[in-house]
């Protein structure tokens, strides 16, 4: 039978968000007030539960909870309700659907089992060689899991696997929270407090990776692009910064302090004068630095171009304002500083910071707190419901559209 999309929607609703699958096809049973809102006759039949389910993950997918949530933000738009002002971007964690275990931990004594997991896997392998196996897709899986966990007990290893049900679940320490499972990652219009874009990824991603993929996403999806754009430290990444350039978006974003990781009260980069025009360097002396070389570092988190600029034994040996450049155990002879390309973008967001708009725009951050509360706590966010990065992203989704349409009942 085709199943109503209503079913999801009643899944997710404030009031019955406790409820399972299979407690929403026992209400709608019985409950005429299930049968109203979901468009059935008193007499017509109900599918069986493992049917939302499938329906839910297969027939629809992730792509369509997030159609219908863009449907939302363009009822939104078209009401006025969200202008493209300005726009605050955070994030929130959310706890995997899983028993916490102690897969990766390594005060936990876990090397007979590490072993024989390792003896199995060499048994497998060979058999696997032999031919004596058959290979199936969960095999495969099984496989990769058990590998995936005995690589996790290395020194050194990351993204560490938390638990073999959910196999895209991360843990992530941010301050005094501690948890295993996502992050869903929000953008909100101010004024309204209508999100606009939301995404889901693995608790150990870093947020401020996320803030180009939610501009994009609502460029694309319903042809947004905000006038000024408010995040924490977390988003202050020079890449980032880019972007809202060249968007000519307006950036209230607070940047991490500078710091010189020698010793404190020491020069750093901000004591240094960079002319970009001229591509040239001058230190707190007023001498020019001689040589230059480009800095390239790449990686899967971090994209870091820059410019280290070398200053010369002579003119650091005879400096009055050495003190200030080295500690007085230093075996270094010359002041090297490492410039980025985005180093124009940082000074410039420093100086805007200092100003009363940007500031006031900056302690409005405060009304995303409470937002993201709404459907972590009201919608059922804080905790998934389903186990996978794909299904987890239904999830999200879910609770942002429950927000939105909450939000916009209230407005209107």
């Amino acid at each position: 039978m085709e199943l109503p999309i209503n079913f999801n929607f009643l899944c997710r609703s404030k009031h019955f968000n406790c409820h399972s699958d299979r407690h929403v096809i026992e209400n709608a049973r019985i409950n005429l007030a299930y049968k109203y809102f979901l468009g059935l006759a008193v007499d017509e039949d109900v599918p069986d539960d493992t049917t939302i389910s499938c329906f839910r993950a297969q027939r629809l997918g992730e792509e369509k909870f997030r159609q219908v949530f863009e449907q939302i933000v363009r009822q939104c738009i078209d009401k006025g309700l969200v202008k493209g002002k300005r726009q605050i971007i955070d994030s929130t964690h959310i706890i995997a659907d899983i028993a916490i275990n102690s897969l990766t931990r390594k005060e936990d004594n876990l090397e007979e089992e590490i072993e024989q997991a390792k003896a199995l896997l060499d048994g497998v392998t060979e058999e696997l060689t032999q031919g004596k196996l058959k290979v199936t897709d969960r095999l495969r899986d099984n496989i990769n899991v058990l590998e995936k966990a005995v690589a996790d007990r290395e020194e050194g290893a990351e993204d560490r696997l938390v638990s073999p049900v959910d196999k895209d679940a991360r843990a992530r320490r941010k301050t005094s929270k501690h948890w295993a499972g996502y992050k869903g990652h929000v953008v909100m219009e101010e004024e309204s407090e209508i999100i606009t874009a939301v995404e889901t990824t693995s608790a150990n991603k870093p947020d401020g990776n996320q803030l180009p993929v939610l501009l994009q996403q609502q460029e694309e999806s319903v042809s947004l692009v905000p006038q000024e754009s408010s995040a924490d430290k977390a988003y202050g990444i020079g890449a980032n910064l880019e972007i809202l350039d060249s968007k000519n978006i307006t950036g209230n974003i607070s940047l991490i302090g500078r710091f010189n990781r020698l010793g404190p009260g020491l020069f750093t980069q901000d004591d240094f004068k960079y002319n970009k025009a001229n591509d040239t360097l001058t230190c707190p002396a007023g001498c020019l630095a001689p040589r230059r070389r480009v800095e390239v570092v790449c990686t899967e988190d971090q994209h870091r171009k820059g410019i280290i600029f070398q200053f010369s034994h002579h003119q650091c040996s005879n400096c009055g304002l050495k003190v200030l450049c080295f500690p007085v155990d230093s075996k270094k002879h010359g002041r090297g500083v490492n410039i980025s390309v985005y180093e124009p973008l940082y000074r410039e967001m420093r100086e805007r910071m200092k100003g009363e708009a940007a500031q006031e725009a900056y302690r409005n951050r405060y009304r995303i707190e409470h937002k993201v509360a709404d459907p972590a706590r009201g919608c059922g966010m804080r905790r998934c419901r389903y186990r996978g990065l794909a299904r987890a992203k239904i999830h999200t989704s879910l609770s942002a559209i429950t927000s939105n349409i909450k939000r916009m009942a209230r407005l209107l």
